[in-house]
């Protein structure tokens, strides 16, 4: 159980309107949207996942072929050739329980994160680990049953926009290198402080936050306290900014 603490007013963003725009609601918050780019004619995309959960997906590459039925981690559907290099939306829906480019050959292709959505994720350990051309995530997000976020966002040090309001970290057990080797823009790692203050952690974690830093004397840094001082955690950043 929390400690009393002061309350800490979470950063009001701005919305940030992008690819998914163009699709209703309902999409948008239920599948997980992954902008991914190839560089060269007949190039295979694989969506990279590891052998945890039950799969029960349906896969839209964005290129208007057919979508593709996923009922396993290494579902022969999981690859997919892009006739055209381009930029493409991938959109998931159904039951995903996992993603796990693990620092692998497609963690390259990987551009934006749309919309984590809710696909039933229960373990995102090297979800996007090694993915250095990721610069956006953001989006409606189930991670309620989510319990490792160890090197999820590891040396994805291109990253700008990193918008997890939406994101539940409460079963989160484990936040190792979450992101080791990133250095958030200060807004918004101050943003993320407040939202996991704002949230019930559990206890006794290390979090890495690579060499991100907060704004000293406000918000941010009373949250940082908070977590560190109510929530028992050891957190890694860069300081002050």
């Amino acid at each position: 159980m929390r400690l009393a603490r002061p309350v800490v007013q979470p950063i009001v963003r701005p919305v940030v309107r992008g690819i998914t725009d163009a699709f209703n609601g309902e999409e948008k918050s239920k599948s997980m949207r992954l902008v991914i780019s190839t560089t060269g004619a007949s190039e295979i995309f694989t969506l990279p996942c590891q052998d945890v959960g039950v799969f029960n997906a349906l896969v839209n590459w964005g290129d208007g072929t057919e979508s593709s039925t996923i009922t396993a981690f290494n579902d022969g559907d999981l690859s997919h050739t892009y006739l055209v290099a381009g930029t493409y939306t991938i959109k998931i829906s159904g039951v995903f329980p996992n993603i796990y480019f693990n620092n692998g050959t497609q963690r390259l292709k990987l551009k934006r994160i749309e919309n984590i959505g809710e696909t039933g994720l229960i373990q995102l350990d090297n979800g996007f680990d090694g993915c250095t051309n990721l610069s956006y995530v953001a989006g409606h997000a189930d991670t309620s049953l989510v319990d490792t976020y160890q090197s999820t966002f590891n040396n994805c040090s291109g990253l700008t926009t990193f918008n997890l309001s939406a994101w539940n970290f409460e079963s989160g057990a484990n936040f190792t290198n979450f992101l080791n080797g990133v250095t958030l823009p200060t807004e918004e790692y101050d943003a993320l402080l407040i939202d996991l203050d704002n949230q019930d952690i559990i206890n006794n974690l290390t979090i890495s936050f690579g060499a991100s830093k907060y704004t000293g004397g406000g918000s941010a840094a009373a949250a940082r306290a908070n977590l560190i001082t109510n929530d028992l955690l050891t957190i890694i950043d860069g300081g002050i900014a």
